[in-house]
């Protein structure tokens, strides 16, 4: 039983810009000037919790087999992670690999494949979520 963002915060409106004002601790500010902080508290509940850490690491590697198909060029595929790896050496800039269309999206779930694959940072990457738009992706035709 899935509850959209929209429906959670129509469900919960105490979370809302007076709360938020409220709650400083919830603000980008005070997670940039505290990352540290909330970095060791992520490391920490993810020791105290790893069945939840691993049930989590089992269902995306689920989706992400699920949604590699026989005709994915995995050589381009692993190129492509390769230079992220060598991106963020090179740039000392968080990167990931974002999938364009999410494997476990709401709207649309797409493939494991190298056209759907971007160079991201991690902070665009976790902002973007498992969202699409289908008004923001532009597909060049082959």
């Amino acid at each position: 039983n899935h509850v959209t963002n929209k429906e959670w915060k129509e469900a919960n409106p105490e979370y809302s810009k007076e709360w938020y004002e409220a709650n400083p601790e919830y603000s980008k500010e005070w997670y940039e000037a505290n990352r540290e902080r909330k970095a060791a508290n992520v490391k920490a509940w993810r020791q105290e919790n790893p069945g939840r850490v691993n049930a989590t690491t089992a269902k995306r590697k689920a989706a992400k087999l699920e949604r590699t198909v026989a005709w994915a060029d995995t050589d381009a595929i692993a190129t492509i992670y390769e230079q992220a790896r060598s991106l963020q050496k090179l740039l000392g800039v968080a990167l990931q690999v974002d999938h364009v269309i999410p494997l476990q999206g709401e709207l649309v779930s797409g493939l494991h494949v190298e056209s759907n694959l971007q160079i991201m940072t991690r902070t665009a990457n976790a902002s973007k979520g498992n969202r699409f738009n289908p008004e923001d992706y532009q597909h060049e035709d082959v």
